[in-house]
């Protein structure tokens, strides 16, 4: 019994189903994670290092191991992060089975001092204010189709919304003399956006046109099959985005090559940002538990950027026409200035 438990693989089950399930309460999509990390280090093992499961212990995970099972991910083409995700895995399974087998410590310990490799920090794109305009100007046709698609692009900026919080809107969820929309998302969380008198006069319309009846439990975006009413799919949202970015891609060859749902919600969260509104704000108007995560959104327009770097400079009010009061300053006031010490 001792000689399996040393099998490296020996402990998988357990904490798949049993500690990350029933004692962590980790999401399926969680242990699905663990368990394809877990597959892919099981076949480096026996297609590269040509080791069985049968025979691969513990103290055959050695840090060189650890390093090759890296290269092998990166010359599989694998993302950075993805690669710092299953070597993150990895690292969480060791430490469990260290937990129940102390002998095992060194090689948790071992485990988690292989550096993650570093991530280089994209800046994604944003879409600009004048194509943004035209993205919901509905410039190209007026057939009800077409009306409907704006009105949905709207949503998508001005809610911030996802493509998904999109689709599983709800007649019921609307509320058109307040201009509101309850948004419902994972972990059955809800949040209140809201929408300009624009976009108001849009949805009444097409609520006019496309909903007579107005049953509560409705999709405001549905696709007909058949005469029955069905939710839109994720798919038709990022078709109706790709549409109308192709047609604009004429008169703003700027686009970027690649346009997409979620880029509405970030150049809103930006925008938000870059006209002052106060971080935490935005961060529970887009539905984030923490404003981290809305940081990412937070890019600095140019005009923020040289209002910073003036303030940033204690001369920067002592230009060539404040020469005269700039020499007048003693050398304590510029030391002051600067936040040294004497």
């Amino acid at each position: 019994m001792k000689k399996n438990s040393e099998l490296f693989f020996s402990k998988t089950k357990n904490f798949l189903t049993v500690y990350l399930v029933k004692q962590c309460n980790k999401s399926v999509y969680t242990v699905k994670s663990y368990k394809d990390t877990l597959t892919i280090f099981r076949r480096f093992i026996g297609e590269v290092e040509n080791i069985s499961i049968k025979t691969f212990k513990f103290s055959d995970c050695k840090r060189d191991v650890l390093l090759k099972f890296i290269e092998y991910l990166r010359n599989g083409k694998a993302a950075v992060s993805t690669i710092n995700n299953k070597l993150a895995g990895i690292r969480a399974y060791l430490w469990y089975c260290s937990d129940e087998d102390v002998e095992l410590q060194p090689i948790a310990i071992m485990a988690s001092r292989i550096p993650l490799l570093k991530e280089p920090k994209l800046i994604r794109p944003i879409i600009s204010p004048e194509i943004m305009t035209d993205f919901l100007s509905g410039v190209f046709s007026h057939t009800s189709k077409s009306k409907r698609d704006q009105l949905m692009l709207m949503l998508l900026y001005q809610t911030a919304g996802k493509a998904s919080e999109i689709t599983a809107i709800k007649i019921k969820d609307i509320i058109l003399s307040e201009r509101i929309i309850l948004f419902h998302g994972k972990g059955d969380k809800e949040r209140i956006v809201t929408y300009d008198e624009v976009a108001a006069l849009h949805l009444k319309a097409f609520l006019k046109t496309d909903h007579k009846n107005m049953n509560p439990d409705d999709y405001l975006f549905f696709t007909k099959i058949k005469g029955v009413k069905y939710q839109m799919s994720l798919g038709n949202v990022e078709r109706i985005v790709n549409k109308y970015a192709e047609l604009l891609k004429e008169l703003h060859p700027e686009l970027p090559e690649s346009v997409y749902p979620h880029m509405f919600r970030r150049t809103r969260a930006t925008n938000l940002y870059q006209d002052g509104v106060d971080l935490e704000l935005i961060s529970r108007y887009m539905g984030h538990s923490s404003t981290v995560t809305t940081r990412i959104y937070a890019q600095p327009s140019m005009a923020m950027l040289k209002e910073i770097m003036d303030r940033a400079n204690p001369f920067s009010e002592y230009d060539s026409t404040n020469k005269d009061e700039f020499d007048n300053l003693t050398e304590n006031d510029i030391i002051e200035m600067c936040g040294l010490r004497p």
